[in-house]
């Protein structure tokens, strides 16, 4: 299929062709017959053509005609109707239309007037003004609405003041959120946050971001056919290698081709994991060397942590021995402005936000100071009381539920009558906090000791008893007979023993006297024992 394109002759060879490329460009590029080429072109010019696409490339079927360049302007003629029409058309009212209006319709009192007074009782009418009697009896009748309101409002207040049925159907002190004692809480604990000043916002930490200089020097120590191995190793480690693998046999399996051997490459891989975790630990370490002051310090614990495997070298020890150094520093400083801002919202009356925070000290394990815990413990105690709205007593006793004085905090009062959400909240809380939810008739079950869900062993197994004698056995006790079992044929046994108890002391013969029937209780016993030994 043939092309249009514009080339660029390049050179004129001796055997009659030129040289060409595709204009302002490299490729495409080709011969061309000079037998297409016009009279009057040279090195340089710039021709369009017609090709077609071989498997050689592009061949030039037919060289097009230049087009003249044009040197008068191109404008775009105006055609329009044919009429000459002014520029600018102009219609002016008809004279005498608004004095027919008005008369007939009675909608200005006086045309004598002036047009500015005409002007500004229309702007008066649209404002919705009327004349003075009439706007003195606006206000009259706007005063009396007010005093009805103010009146309404003073009878509202001083039946919500007495105990008995409120405005909205419920009780005092009801589960209702419109209940007068609610709201008054409400609206004295609103206007006591809104007059604390704004706590300074605390700007978060800077997660850990490492560069990657070490990396790229351990990678290049490699030989580059194991590059795409090593940042495989990088990104998940031998597992990841080993996932890697799989998901190339299942695409060479789908398309028909042999499989990849994972022993040498694991091998390979688990023989460069240590040298490439070390230089990943370092530019870790580096990183959270240089941001001691503002990083997170849940990364900087966890290059602390992992410089155990990734500080191999002298270089590295000495690194993590500093960083180690520039954390305590640090968890010390944010220790002391823990304290402080604590302390600060107390000042400040913010319960809640002192309890949260005292929940997440900088330092692991750190308890509070006795005087800064008996200061919290007290705010605590004294917010939640009877005359807290229901809201605010459940929010404070989620921020004690997980502060460290959730034990000392005894709550001055409690609401008389507690809402669902209230009880929801207790109970879902009742096991951090149980005296606190002792107090609302919530009650904890114990907690399960340690390994109460794992499997019970089953049993051993019976023991197999032991198997009888055969028969060949058997004349064995008959040729050895035990004095002790059987009595003598000239012994009797004693009035006074019932023949039972014997047979329950003497040991049981072996196993053929265990299957044996018991004898009969009568004097002859002895004997048939006597005649069956002879």
């Amino acid at each position: 299929m043939a092309r249009r394109l514009e080339i660029e002759l390049t050179s004129n060879r001796a055997d009659g062709k030129w040289t060409w490329r595709a204009a302002g460009a490299k490729q495409p590029k080709g011969t061309l017959d000079g037998g297409l080429i016009p009279e009057g072109v040279g090195v340089g010019d710039v021709l369009r053509v017609e090709a077609d696409a071989t498997l050689d490339g592009l061949e030039i079927t037919t060289v097009l005609p230049t087009r003249a360049p044009r040197n008068e302007v191109e404008t775009l003629p105006l055609l329009g109707s044919g009429r000459e029409q002014p520029l600018v058309t102009s219609q002016l009212a008809p004279k005498g239309r608004s004095r027919a209006r008005g008369a007939a319709g009675g909608r200005r009192d006086s045309d004598s007037a002036p047009r500015g007074k005409k002007r500004a009782d229309r702007k008066d009418k649209r404002r919705g003004d009327t004349k003075r009697p009439e706007r003195a009896g606006a206000d009259r009748r706007r005063g009396d609405r007010d005093a009805q309101s103010a009146e309404k409002k003073r009878a509202d207040s001083r039946r919500g003041d007495r105990p008995g049925k409120a405005r909205d159907g419920q009780r005092d002190g009801t589960t209702g959120a419109g209940s007068p004692r609610d709201q008054r809480s409400r609206k004295r604990n609103v206007r006591a946050r809104q007059d604390r000043p704004k706590p300074p916002s605390t700007p978060r930490a800077p997660r850990l971001r490492p560069g990657n200089a070490n990396r790229r020097a351990a990678l290049a120590d490699m030989p580059e056919i194991q590059h795409g191995l090593a940042e495989e190793v990088l990104k998940g480690g031998v597992p990841g290698v080993r996932k890697a693998i799989e998901r190339m046999n299942k695409m060479a399996e789908a398309d028909g081709i042999p499989k990849v051997r994972s022993e040498p490459l694991v091998a390979l891989a688990e023989k460069m994991t240590p040298v490439l975790k070390a230089a990943e630990w370092r530019d870790r370490a580096e990183a959270a060397i240089s941001g001691i002051e503002t990083v997170d310090l849940r990364d900087i614990r966890s290059v602390v942590v992992a410089a155990d495997s990734g500080a191999r070298d002298e270089q590295s020890r000495e690194l993590a021995e500093k960083l180690r150094e520039g954390l305590s520093t640090r968890v010390e400083s944010e220790h002391r402005s823990w304290l402080n801002e604590i302390a600060q919202h107390l000042a400040d009356g913010r319960i809640v936000r002192a309890l949260r925070l005292s929940s997440r000290p900088p330092k692991a394990g750190s308890p509070l100071p006795i005087d800064m815990a008996e200061r919290l413990t007290e705010a605590a105690s004294e917010s939640l009381s009877s005359d807290v709205a229901q809201q605010r007593w459940a929010t404070v006793l989620d921020a004690v539920a997980f502060s460290p004085v959730r034990s000392q905090v005894k709550p001055h009062g409690l609401p008389e009558n507690p809402n669902d959400q209230l009880l929801a909240t207790v109970r879902k809380l009742a096991a951090k906090v149980p005296e606190i939810a002792a107090l609302f008739g919530v009650t904890t079950s114990a907690p399960k000791k340690r390994g109460a869900n794992r499997r019970i062993a089953p049993p051993p197994p019976p023991e197999i008893p032991a198997a009888k004698p055969s028969a060949e056995e058997e004349p064995v006790v008959d040729e050895e007979p035990v004095a002790d079992e059987k009595p003598d044929a000239d012994e009797k046994p004693d009035a006074d023993e019932s023949p039972a108890e014997p047979a329950a002391e003497e040991p049981a013969a072996d196993g053929v006297e265990e299957d044996a029937p018991p004898p009969p209780l009568s004097a002859s016993t002895p004997q048939s024992g006597a005649v069956g030994n002879d």
